[in-house]
């Protein structure tokens, strides 16, 4: 899998459950969900500020039952 991508507000909104909820910080998100921790940062920072979500680096997540492409 090449290219990049983009998280969907599902993934958003399981990410902030994972912060606010759970107290986890970027890196911990990045390792459970597959990404990278500033693709993580990134994403989530965009959608507090309501911008385009960024393109992040291909990953399979764990939080989705099918591979993210």
């Amino acid at each position: 899998m090449t290219g990049y991508i983009r998280f969907s507000r599902y993934h958003i909104a399981k990410m902030f459950e994972m912060r606010d909820g759970l107290g986890w910080s970027y890196r911990q998100i990045a390792k459970f969900v597959g990404a990278s921790p500033s693709g993580v940062r990134r994403a989530m920072v965009a959608a507090e500020q309501g911008q385009r979500l960024p393109e992040v680096t291909p990953f399979y997540c764990r939080v989705c039952p099918e591979e993210v492409a």
